[in-house]
Protein backbone atom coordinates (compact mmCIF):
# COMPACT_ATOMS: atom_id res chain seq x y z
CA UNK A 1 0.00 0.00 0.00
CA UNK A 2 1.46 3.36 -1.23
CA UNK A 3 1.54 5.93 1.92
CA UNK A 4 1.29 9.67 0.98
CA UNK A 5 3.42 12.59 2.55
CA UNK A 6 2.43 16.35 3.32
CA UNK A 7 5.74 18.56 2.68
CA UNK A 8 7.14 19.64 5.50
CA UNK A 9 6.27 23.31 5.08
CA UNK A 10 3.11 22.74 5.16
CA UNK A 11 3.17 20.33 7.71
CA UNK A 12 4.90 22.97 9.60
CA UNK A 13 2.05 25.61 8.90
CA UNK A 14 -0.45 23.80 9.63
CA UNK A 15 0.43 22.43 12.94
CA UNK A 16 0.96 26.23 14.06
CA UNK A 17 -2.47 26.94 12.75
CA UNK A 18 -3.76 24.04 14.80
CA UNK A 19 -1.90 25.06 17.98
CA UNK A 20 -2.55 28.63 18.39
CA UNK A 21 -6.20 27.81 18.91
CA UNK A 22 -7.83 23.90 19.49
CA UNK A 23 -9.73 22.03 21.69
CA UNK A 24 -7.76 20.42 24.72
CA UNK A 25 -9.91 17.44 24.94
CA UNK A 26 -12.06 15.27 22.86
CA UNK A 27 -15.21 16.91 22.11
CA UNK A 28 -16.56 14.06 18.89
CA UNK A 29 -17.26 10.73 18.50
CA UNK A 30 -14.18 9.41 17.85
CA UNK A 31 -14.77 8.06 14.45
CA UNK A 32 -14.62 4.32 14.86
CA UNK A 33 -17.12 3.88 17.88
CA UNK A 34 -20.18 2.50 17.16
CA UNK A 35 -22.07 2.32 20.59
CA UNK A 36 -21.93 1.95 24.40
CA UNK A 37 -23.05 -1.14 26.41
CA UNK A 38 -23.43 -1.51 30.00
CA UNK A 39 -22.66 -3.92 32.98
CA UNK A 40 -25.77 -5.53 33.93
CA UNK A 41 -26.52 -6.77 37.21
CA UNK A 42 -24.33 -9.94 37.40
CA UNK A 43 -21.58 -8.04 35.62
CA UNK A 44 -21.90 -9.04 32.29
CA UNK A 45 -22.28 -6.87 29.14
CA UNK A 46 -25.66 -5.34 28.18
CA UNK A 47 -26.66 -4.61 24.50
CA UNK A 48 -25.30 -1.64 23.22
CA UNK A 49 -26.96 1.84 22.82
CA UNK A 50 -26.45 4.30 20.25
CA UNK A 51 -23.89 6.74 20.89
CA UNK A 52 -25.13 10.30 21.80
CA UNK A 53 -24.34 13.14 19.13
CA UNK A 54 -21.34 14.53 18.29
CA UNK A 55 -20.82 18.23 20.83
CA UNK A 56 -21.07 20.75 18.32
CA UNK A 57 -19.21 24.24 18.92
CA UNK A 58 -21.51 27.17 19.91
CA UNK A 59 -22.78 29.80 17.05
CA UNK A 60 -20.35 32.44 16.85
CA UNK A 61 -17.29 31.02 19.14
CA UNK A 62 -14.08 29.10 18.50
CA UNK A 63 -13.87 25.56 20.27
CA UNK A 64 -11.59 25.96 23.38
CA UNK A 65 -10.65 29.99 23.33
CA UNK A 66 -11.58 32.73 23.36
CA UNK A 67 -10.06 35.68 21.12
CA UNK A 68 -7.21 37.45 22.71
CA UNK A 69 -7.11 41.61 24.07
CA UNK A 70 -4.24 42.09 21.42
CA UNK A 71 -6.15 40.27 18.37
CA UNK A 72 -3.97 38.32 17.71
CA UNK A 73 -4.90 34.26 18.09
CA UNK A 74 -7.13 33.28 21.19
CA UNK A 75 -6.48 32.32 24.41
CA UNK A 76 -7.03 28.99 25.94
CA UNK A 77 -9.99 29.24 28.09
CA UNK A 78 -10.81 25.52 29.98
CA UNK A 79 -12.62 25.74 33.75
CA UNK A 80 -12.57 23.52 36.31
CA UNK A 81 -15.56 21.55 37.39
CA UNK A 82 -17.78 24.17 39.64
CA UNK A 83 -16.68 27.31 38.28
CA UNK A 84 -18.72 29.64 36.18
CA UNK A 85 -19.97 28.53 32.86
CA UNK A 86 -22.14 29.81 29.79
CA UNK A 87 -21.24 26.86 27.51
CA UNK A 88 -20.04 23.59 27.02
CA UNK A 89 -16.83 24.33 25.29
CA UNK A 90 -15.36 26.85 28.31
CA UNK A 91 -15.85 23.80 30.48
CA UNK A 92 -12.60 21.13 30.94
CA UNK A 93 -15.24 18.29 30.99
CA UNK A 94 -16.74 20.21 28.03
CA UNK A 95 -20.49 20.33 29.95
CA UNK A 96 -21.66 23.27 31.07
CA UNK A 97 -25.23 22.98 33.06
CA UNK A 98 -27.37 25.57 34.91
CA UNK A 99 -24.37 28.01 34.96
CA UNK A 100 -22.00 26.04 35.90
CA UNK A 101 -18.79 23.71 34.55
CA UNK A 102 -19.91 20.06 35.45
CA UNK A 103 -18.18 16.97 36.32
CA UNK A 104 -17.37 14.52 34.57
CA UNK A 105 -19.47 11.33 34.32
CA UNK A 106 -19.88 8.35 32.97
CA UNK A 107 -23.44 9.44 31.30
CA UNK A 108 -22.51 13.03 29.92
CA UNK A 109 -22.08 12.00 26.10
CA UNK A 110 -18.52 13.21 26.21
CA UNK A 111 -15.12 11.51 26.55
CA UNK A 112 -13.75 12.99 29.80
CA UNK A 113 -11.98 12.66 32.93
CA UNK A 114 -10.18 9.19 32.69
CA UNK A 115 -12.48 7.96 30.22
CA UNK A 116 -10.82 6.27 27.41
CA UNK A 117 -13.98 6.79 25.06
CA UNK A 118 -16.88 8.20 25.09
CA UNK A 119 -18.79 7.48 28.51
CA UNK A 120 -16.87 3.96 28.07
CA UNK A 121 -13.47 2.90 29.65
CA UNK A 122 -11.27 3.61 32.50
CA UNK A 123 -13.58 4.02 35.72
CA UNK A 124 -16.89 3.58 33.79
CA UNK A 125 -18.91 0.44 34.27
CA UNK A 126 -19.48 0.52 30.50
CA UNK A 127 -16.96 -1.19 28.38
CA UNK A 128 -15.70 0.38 24.96
CA UNK A 129 -16.95 -1.38 21.93
CA UNK A 130 -14.32 -2.78 18.70
CA UNK A 131 -12.87 0.50 17.43
CA UNK A 132 -13.05 2.83 20.00
CA UNK A 133 -10.15 4.09 21.72
CA UNK A 134 -8.33 2.25 24.76
CA UNK A 135 -5.73 2.49 26.66
CA UNK A 136 -5.39 -1.14 28.18
CA UNK A 137 -7.64 -4.29 27.82
CA UNK A 138 -9.93 -3.53 30.47
CA UNK A 139 -10.83 -0.72 28.95
CA UNK A 140 -12.74 -2.94 26.10
CA UNK A 141 -16.24 -4.97 25.94
CA UNK A 142 -13.34 -7.67 24.24
CA UNK A 143 -10.93 -7.36 27.21
CA UNK A 144 -8.61 -6.56 24.19
CA UNK A 145 -6.65 -3.73 23.35
CA UNK A 146 -4.26 -3.50 20.63
CA UNK A 147 -2.41 -0.27 19.45
CA UNK A 148 -4.73 2.61 20.79
CA UNK A 149 -8.17 0.59 19.58
CA UNK A 150 -10.84 -1.98 20.90
CA UNK A 151 -10.36 -5.20 18.94
CA UNK A 152 -13.14 -7.42 18.35
CA UNK A 153 -13.70 -10.26 20.80
CA UNK A 154 -12.60 -13.70 19.41
CA UNK A 155 -11.87 -17.83 20.67
CA UNK A 156 -8.67 -17.17 20.09
CA UNK A 157 -7.63 -14.02 21.38
CA UNK A 158 -5.94 -15.05 24.50
CA UNK A 159 -8.65 -13.15 26.37
CA UNK A 160 -11.16 -14.18 28.45
CA UNK A 161 -14.31 -12.70 26.84
CA UNK A 162 -17.18 -11.58 28.96
CA UNK A 163 -19.21 -14.07 26.09
CA UNK A 164 -16.60 -16.69 27.51
CA UNK A 165 -16.89 -18.97 30.51
CA UNK A 166 -13.22 -19.09 30.84
CA UNK A 167 -10.41 -18.34 28.30
CA UNK A 168 -11.38 -18.64 25.08
CA UNK A 169 -13.44 -21.58 25.98
CA UNK A 170 -16.95 -21.54 27.08
CA UNK A 171 -19.93 -19.75 26.51
CA UNK A 172 -20.16 -18.80 22.72
CA UNK A 173 -16.96 -20.95 21.98
CA UNK A 174 -17.14 -23.86 20.56
CA UNK A 175 -14.21 -25.39 22.67
CA UNK A 176 -15.31 -26.91 26.02
CA UNK A 177 -13.27 -25.74 28.85
CA UNK A 178 -10.50 -27.86 30.48
CA UNK A 179 -10.93 -29.10 34.47
CA UNK A 180 -10.53 -26.55 36.62
CA UNK A 181 -11.77 -23.68 34.75
CA UNK A 182 -14.60 -21.70 35.34
CA UNK A 183 -18.01 -22.51 34.05
CA UNK A 184 -21.60 -21.67 34.43
CA UNK A 185 -23.23 -24.82 33.05
CA UNK A 186 -21.60 -27.93 31.93
CA UNK A 187 -22.19 -27.18 28.21
CA UNK A 188 -19.04 -24.87 29.09
CA UNK A 189 -17.18 -27.63 30.04
CA UNK A 190 -15.10 -30.64 27.75
CA UNK A 191 -15.99 -33.95 27.45
CA UNK A 192 -15.82 -36.06 30.48
CA UNK A 193 -16.42 -33.09 33.06
CA UNK A 194 -19.26 -31.46 34.34
CA UNK A 195 -19.98 -28.08 35.94
CA UNK A 196 -20.77 -28.38 39.85
CA UNK A 197 -22.85 -25.46 41.35
CA UNK A 198 -21.33 -25.37 44.63
CA UNK A 199 -18.18 -24.08 42.59
CA UNK A 200 -18.48 -23.22 39.13
CA UNK A 201 -15.47 -24.99 38.02
CA UNK A 202 -15.19 -27.75 35.87
CA UNK A 203 -15.05 -30.82 37.32
CA UNK A 204 -14.30 -34.37 36.01
CA UNK A 205 -17.71 -36.59 36.24
CA UNK A 206 -15.93 -39.06 38.55
CA UNK A 207 -16.93 -36.94 41.08
CA UNK A 208 -20.72 -37.70 40.38
CA UNK A 209 -20.49 -41.55 39.70
CA UNK A 210 -21.94 -42.92 43.09
CA UNK A 211 -19.13 -43.98 44.52
CA UNK A 212 -16.80 -43.58 46.97
CA UNK A 213 -13.64 -43.45 45.10
CA UNK A 214 -9.84 -41.52 44.55
CA UNK A 215 -9.26 -38.98 47.40
CA UNK A 216 -12.65 -37.78 47.85
CA UNK A 217 -13.57 -37.78 51.81
CA UNK A 218 -17.44 -38.21 51.42
CA UNK A 219 -19.14 -39.85 48.39
CA UNK A 220 -18.08 -37.55 45.41
CA UNK A 221 -17.10 -34.78 47.56
CA UNK A 222 -13.95 -33.60 48.89
CA UNK A 223 -10.29 -34.70 48.35
CA UNK A 224 -9.68 -31.59 46.37
CA UNK A 225 -10.84 -33.04 42.73
CA UNK A 226 -14.05 -33.07 43.59
CA UNK A 227 -16.70 -30.42 45.10
CA UNK A 228 -16.54 -29.74 49.15
CA UNK A 229 -18.81 -31.38 51.41
CA UNK A 230 -21.47 -29.60 53.62
CA UNK A 231 -20.82 -28.09 56.64
CA UNK A 232 -20.32 -30.58 59.39
CA UNK A 233 -18.23 -33.27 57.50
CA UNK A 234 -14.74 -34.39 58.24
CA UNK A 235 -11.73 -32.58 56.22
CA UNK A 236 -8.09 -32.34 56.18
CA UNK A 237 -8.34 -29.10 54.41
CA UNK A 238 -10.43 -26.34 53.17
CA UNK A 239 -10.40 -27.79 49.58
CA UNK A 240 -12.76 -30.25 51.11
CA UNK A 241 -15.45 -28.16 52.32
CA UNK A 242 -18.06 -26.43 50.18
CA UNK A 243 -17.25 -23.28 52.37
CA UNK A 244 -13.48 -23.74 51.88
CA UNK A 245 -13.25 -23.89 55.71
CA UNK A 246 -12.01 -26.72 57.85
CA UNK A 247 -12.22 -25.64 61.18
CA UNK A 248 -9.85 -26.83 64.28
CA UNK A 249 -11.92 -29.70 65.20
CA UNK A 250 -11.10 -31.22 61.71
CA UNK A 251 -15.17 -30.34 60.58
CA UNK A 252 -15.89 -28.04 57.64
CA UNK A 253 -17.28 -24.97 59.36
CA UNK A 254 -19.89 -22.34 57.89
CA UNK A 255 -18.75 -19.85 56.22
CA UNK A 256 -18.10 -15.94 57.49
CA UNK A 257 -17.01 -12.27 56.78
CA UNK A 258 -13.84 -13.08 59.15
CA UNK A 259 -12.90 -16.42 57.93
CA UNK A 260 -9.54 -15.35 56.04
CA UNK A 261 -10.98 -17.54 53.07
CA UNK A 262 -12.39 -16.50 50.24
CA UNK A 263 -15.89 -17.85 49.81
CA UNK A 264 -19.56 -17.10 50.30
CA UNK A 265 -19.93 -14.59 47.18
CA UNK A 266 -17.48 -12.23 48.80
CA UNK A 267 -15.44 -10.41 45.71
CA UNK A 268 -12.40 -10.19 47.67
CA UNK A 269 -11.00 -11.96 51.04
CA UNK A 270 -13.95 -11.19 54.15
CA UNK A 271 -15.55 -8.51 51.69
CA UNK A 272 -18.12 -7.49 49.23
CA UNK A 273 -20.98 -9.47 48.83
CA UNK A 274 -22.69 -10.00 51.46
CA UNK A 275 -19.89 -9.02 53.58
CA UNK A 276 -20.97 -5.65 55.72
CA UNK A 277 -16.95 -4.60 55.22
CA UNK A 278 -16.16 -2.70 51.76
CA UNK A 279 -13.22 -4.04 49.95
CA UNK A 280 -10.69 -1.85 49.80
CA UNK A 281 -9.29 0.27 46.48
CA UNK A 282 -7.22 -2.29 44.17
CA UNK A 283 -9.42 -5.02 45.52
CA UNK A 284 -11.89 -6.70 43.33
CA UNK A 285 -15.83 -5.80 42.97
CA UNK A 286 -18.51 -6.77 41.20
CA UNK A 287 -20.73 -3.55 41.98
CA UNK A 288 -20.51 -0.10 44.18
CA UNK A 289 -21.58 -1.81 47.40
CA UNK A 290 -18.80 -4.00 47.50
CA UNK A 291 -16.21 -1.45 48.18
CA UNK A 292 -15.27 1.10 50.71
CA UNK A 293 -15.97 4.63 48.51
CA UNK A 294 -18.77 3.22 46.75
CA UNK A 295 -17.08 3.04 43.23
CA UNK A 296 -16.54 -0.21 41.41
CA UNK A 297 -14.76 0.15 37.71
CA UNK A 298 -11.73 -1.24 35.54
CA UNK A 299 -8.92 1.51 36.22
CA UNK A 300 -5.60 0.13 37.80
CA UNK A 301 -7.12 -3.40 38.23
CA UNK A 302 -4.42 -6.16 38.48
CA UNK A 303 -3.76 -8.30 35.88
CA UNK A 304 -7.03 -10.91 35.25
CA UNK A 305 -9.45 -8.72 37.30
CA UNK A 306 -11.87 -7.18 35.56
CA UNK A 307 -12.79 -4.79 37.69
CA UNK A 308 -11.67 -3.16 41.25
CA UNK A 309 -12.48 -0.90 44.02
CA UNK A 310 -11.77 2.72 43.16
CA UNK A 311 -10.19 5.66 45.07
CA UNK A 312 -12.64 8.32 45.91
CA UNK A 313 -12.86 10.91 43.80
CA UNK A 314 -14.33 14.54 42.78
CA UNK A 315 -16.17 12.94 39.37
CA UNK A 316 -17.44 9.61 40.88
CA UNK A 317 -20.91 10.79 41.12
CA UNK A 318 -20.80 9.18 44.99
CA UNK A 319 -20.71 10.91 47.86
CA UNK A 320 -17.29 9.68 49.69
CA UNK A 321 -13.46 10.52 50.91
CA UNK A 322 -13.95 14.01 52.75
CA UNK A 323 -17.08 15.04 50.57
CA UNK A 324 -20.33 16.25 52.41
CA UNK A 325 -22.21 16.20 48.98
CA UNK A 326 -21.77 14.02 45.84
CA UNK A 327 -18.82 15.26 44.26
CA UNK A 328 -18.76 18.50 45.85
CA UNK A 329 -19.05 21.19 49.39
CA UNK A 330 -15.41 21.50 50.53
CA UNK A 331 -12.42 22.91 49.51
CA UNK A 332 -11.21 19.44 48.31
CA UNK A 333 -14.05 19.08 45.98
CA UNK A 334 -15.18 22.52 45.11
CA UNK A 335 -18.43 24.12 46.57
CA UNK A 336 -21.40 22.88 45.15
CA UNK A 337 -23.23 24.28 42.21
CA UNK A 338 -26.76 26.23 42.23
CA UNK A 339 -29.16 22.95 42.50
CA UNK A 340 -27.21 20.75 44.36
CA UNK A 341 -28.00 19.22 47.31
CA UNK A 342 -26.81 20.70 50.75
CA UNK A 343 -27.49 20.95 54.10
CA UNK A 344 -25.08 24.09 55.31
CA UNK A 345 -24.70 27.48 53.49
CA UNK A 346 -20.89 26.88 53.38
CA UNK A 347 -21.13 24.08 51.31
CA UNK A 348 -22.58 26.52 48.05
CA UNK A 349 -21.11 28.57 46.02
CA UNK A 350 -23.71 30.98 46.04
CA UNK A 351 -23.09 30.47 50.27
CA UNK A 352 -26.68 29.75 50.57
CA UNK A 353 -28.73 26.79 51.35
CA UNK A 354 -32.18 26.67 51.53
CA UNK A 355 -34.26 23.71 51.88
CA UNK A 356 -31.60 21.37 51.05
CA UNK A 357 -30.41 23.03 47.89
CA UNK A 358 -28.43 25.33 46.97
CA UNK A 359 -29.98 28.28 45.75
CA UNK A 360 -28.98 32.47 44.71
CA UNK A 361 -28.18 34.14 47.91
CA UNK A 362 -31.16 36.48 48.96
CA UNK A 363 -28.79 39.57 49.44
CA UNK A 364 -28.45 38.95 45.65
CA UNK A 365 -31.66 38.01 44.23
CA UNK A 366 -32.70 41.90 43.10
CA UNK A 367 -35.55 41.82 45.37
CA UNK A 368 -35.81 43.61 48.69
CA UNK A 369 -36.77 40.95 51.25
CA UNK A 370 -36.16 39.39 54.20
CA UNK A 371 -35.04 42.60 56.84
CA UNK A 372 -33.14 44.11 53.91
CA UNK A 373 -33.57 48.05 53.87
CA UNK A 374 -33.38 48.36 50.32
CA UNK A 375 -33.00 46.20 47.91
CA UNK A 376 -30.17 43.23 48.51
CA UNK A 377 -28.59 45.81 51.06
CA UNK A 378 -29.00 46.81 54.82
CA UNK A 379 -30.93 44.45 57.12
CA UNK A 380 -29.65 42.21 59.87
CA UNK A 381 -28.14 39.65 57.71
CA UNK A 382 -24.24 40.18 57.84
CA UNK A 383 -24.23 38.57 53.85
CA UNK A 384 -25.71 41.55 52.77
CA UNK A 385 -23.93 44.45 51.62
CA UNK A 386 -24.65 47.86 53.63
CA UNK A 387 -26.49 50.65 51.74
CA UNK A 388 -25.22 53.03 49.66
CA UNK A 389 -25.85 56.94 49.73
CA UNK A 390 -29.29 57.80 48.74
CA UNK A 391 -30.69 54.20 49.74
CA UNK A 392 -33.39 53.10 52.14
CA UNK A 393 -32.25 52.29 55.70
CA UNK A 394 -33.78 51.54 59.31
CA UNK A 395 -30.39 52.71 61.30
CA UNK A 396 -27.20 53.72 61.03
CA UNK A 397 -26.33 49.93 60.60
CA UNK A 398 -27.64 49.43 57.24
CA UNK A 399 -25.42 52.15 55.86
CA UNK A 400 -22.24 51.81 54.54
CA UNK A 401 -18.94 53.42 55.99
CA UNK A 402 -19.21 56.53 57.61
CA UNK A 403 -23.02 57.28 56.00
CA UNK A 404 -25.56 58.22 58.43
CA UNK A 405 -29.46 57.49 59.06
CA UNK A 406 -31.54 60.51 58.13
CA UNK A 407 -35.11 60.28 58.02
CA UNK A 408 -34.82 56.67 56.49
CA UNK A 409 -32.08 57.50 53.92
CA UNK A 410 -27.83 56.90 54.02
CA UNK A 411 -26.40 60.20 53.71
CA UNK A 412 -23.51 61.62 54.23
CA UNK A 413 -24.66 64.58 56.33
CA UNK A 414 -20.88 65.77 57.85
CA UNK A 415 -18.39 65.59 55.28
CA UNK A 416 -18.47 69.56 53.92
CA UNK A 417 -19.79 68.74 50.73
CA UNK A 418 -23.24 69.08 48.98
CA UNK A 419 -24.15 65.89 47.98
CA UNK A 420 -27.35 63.01 47.78
CA UNK A 421 -30.34 64.90 48.39
CA UNK A 422 -28.99 67.51 50.69
CA UNK A 423 -30.43 71.13 49.46
CA UNK A 424 -27.58 73.02 51.16
CA UNK A 425 -23.94 71.19 52.44
CA UNK A 426 -24.93 68.60 54.90
CA UNK A 427 -28.74 70.06 55.37
CA UNK A 428 -31.52 69.21 54.01
CA UNK A 429 -33.16 66.61 52.46
CA UNK A 430 -32.01 63.28 54.45
CA UNK A 431 -29.85 65.13 56.68
CA UNK A 432 -31.88 67.31 58.85
CA UNK A 433 -33.04 70.95 58.50
CA UNK A 434 -31.18 73.88 57.74
CA UNK A 435 -30.31 76.81 59.50
CA UNK A 436 -32.17 80.31 57.94
CA UNK A 437 -30.83 81.45 55.38
CA UNK A 438 -29.69 77.90 53.65
CA UNK A 439 -31.17 76.86 50.72
CA UNK A 440 -33.82 74.56 50.89
CA UNK A 441 -36.49 73.16 48.55
CA UNK A 442 -39.67 72.67 51.21
CA UNK A 443 -40.43 74.08 54.43
CA UNK A 444 -39.80 70.48 55.70
CA UNK A 445 -35.65 71.60 54.81
CA UNK A 446 -35.57 74.50 57.49
CA UNK A 447 -35.33 74.51 61.45
CA UNK A 448 -38.16 77.03 61.27
CA UNK A 449 -40.24 74.87 58.61
CA UNK A 450 -40.61 77.85 56.79
CA UNK A 451 -38.65 77.79 52.87
CA UNK A 452 -39.11 80.85 51.19
CA UNK A 453 -37.88 81.58 47.78
CA UNK A 454 -35.52 78.72 48.12
CA UNK A 455 -34.46 79.97 51.31
CA UNK A 456 -34.83 79.04 54.93
CA UNK A 457 -36.63 81.59 57.03
CA UNK A 458 -36.75 82.06 61.23
CA UNK A 459 -33.40 84.06 61.62
CA UNK A 460 -33.90 86.47 65.41
CA UNK A 461 -31.31 89.03 63.61
CA UNK A 462 -30.68 87.43 59.48
CA UNK A 463 -33.60 86.03 56.90
CA UNK A 464 -36.46 87.00 59.31
CA UNK A 465 -38.20 89.70 57.71
CA UNK A 466 -38.28 87.99 54.20
CA UNK A 467 -40.58 85.90 55.22
CA UNK A 468 -42.05 86.87 58.71
CA UNK A 469 -45.58 86.81 57.90
CA UNK A 470 -45.22 83.39 57.07
CA UNK A 471 -43.93 82.65 60.74
CA UNK A 472 -46.38 84.56 62.55
CA UNK A 473 -48.73 82.91 64.75
CA UNK A 474 -52.45 83.95 64.39
CA UNK A 475 -51.26 87.71 63.33
CA UNK A 476 -51.20 89.71 59.91
CA UNK A 477 -52.05 92.79 58.64
CA UNK A 478 -55.85 92.07 57.83
CA UNK A 479 -56.46 92.11 62.25
CA UNK A 480 -57.98 95.92 61.65
CA UNK A 481 -61.00 97.09 60.24
CA UNK A 482 -58.69 100.35 59.74
CA UNK A 483 -57.87 100.17 55.48
CA UNK A 484 -54.93 102.52 55.89
CA UNK A 485 -53.55 101.08 58.71
CA UNK A 486 -53.73 97.71 56.81
CA UNK A 487 -52.48 98.83 53.93
CA UNK A 488 -49.79 100.73 55.80
CA UNK A 489 -48.81 97.42 57.83
CA UNK A 490 -48.91 95.37 54.12
CA UNK A 491 -47.00 97.42 51.99
CA UNK A 492 -43.81 98.39 54.99
CA UNK A 493 -43.99 94.10 55.66
CA UNK A 494 -43.04 93.61 51.43
CA UNK A 495 -40.47 97.05 51.73
CA UNK A 496 -38.88 94.84 54.59
CA UNK A 497 -38.93 91.90 52.32
CA UNK A 498 -38.31 93.54 49.53
CA UNK A 499 -34.55 94.51 50.79
CA UNK A 500 -33.73 90.91 52.53
CA UNK A 501 -30.09 92.48 52.61
CA UNK A 502 -30.66 96.53 53.64
CA UNK A 503 -33.33 95.53 56.18
CA UNK A 504 -32.12 91.82 57.87
CA UNK A 505 -33.59 93.52 60.74
CA UNK A 506 -36.61 96.07 61.75
CA UNK A 507 -34.35 98.76 62.49
CA UNK A 508 -30.99 98.07 60.55
CA UNK A 509 -29.04 101.33 59.56
CA UNK A 510 -30.21 101.76 55.95
CA UNK A 511 -33.40 100.24 56.56
CA UNK A 512 -36.33 102.31 57.96
CA UNK A 513 -34.43 104.99 59.30
CA UNK A 514 -36.00 108.57 58.73
CA UNK A 515 -33.90 110.04 56.27
CA UNK A 516 -32.23 107.75 54.11
CA UNK A 517 -33.96 104.29 54.73
CA UNK A 518 -35.07 102.26 51.86
CA UNK A 519 -38.34 101.58 54.09
CA UNK A 520 -38.37 104.92 55.42
CA UNK A 521 -40.95 104.65 58.24
CA UNK A 522 -42.49 108.15 57.60
CA UNK A 523 -43.45 106.74 54.56
CA UNK A 524 -45.60 104.29 56.08
CA UNK A 525 -47.90 106.63 58.86
CA UNK A 526 -44.64 106.78 60.63
CA UNK A 527 -43.58 104.40 64.09
CA UNK A 528 -46.11 105.45 66.26
CA UNK A 529 -49.07 104.61 63.68
CA UNK A 530 -51.79 101.98 63.66
CA UNK A 531 -49.91 100.44 60.33
CA UNK A 532 -46.65 99.79 61.56
CA UNK A 533 -47.79 99.10 65.27
CA UNK A 534 -49.24 96.33 63.77
CA UNK A 535 -46.14 95.47 61.35
CA UNK A 536 -43.92 95.40 63.85
CA UNK A 537 -46.85 92.87 66.63
CA UNK A 538 -46.12 90.86 63.55
CA UNK A 539 -42.10 90.45 63.50
CA UNK A 540 -42.33 89.80 67.31
CA UNK A 541 -45.03 87.30 66.61
CA UNK A 542 -42.08 85.68 64.28
CA UNK A 543 -39.82 86.10 66.87
CA UNK A 544 -38.01 88.25 64.81
CA UNK A 545 -35.64 90.92 66.91
CA UNK A 546 -36.99 95.00 65.72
Amino acid sequence: MRRSFVPLALFVALTSLWASCTLTADSFEPEGFVGHVEADAGGGIASPRPPPSPLLPDAGASPGCVASSEGSGCVQLLLPAGTACESDLQCETRVCVEGACAPASCSDGRSNGDESGVDCGARCPNRCLPAAPCGVDSDCASRSCEAGRCQAASCEDGVRNPEEADQDCGGVCSRGCGLGSTCATTSDCGSGSYCPEPTRVCTSVSCQDGVLNGDEILLDCGGGGCPGCPVGSACREGTDCSTSVCGGDGRCAAASCTDGTLNQNETALDCGGRCPNGCAVGQPCAGAPDCQAGVCGAAGCDVGEERCCQAPSCSDGVRNGTEPQVDCGNPDCGLCPLNRACNADAQCQSAFCQAGSCRVLPCADGTQNGSESDQDCGGTDARCRRCALGEDCNSVADCNGGAACVNGVCAACADGEKNGNETDIDCGGACGACAPGLLCNADADCQRGVCEDGRCCGGVLVDCTRCARRMAQNLSCSNTTDATARSNCDRFLDCLADHPTECPVRHAEFCSADPGGVCNHLSFGGNGGPGLVLADSILGSASCFF
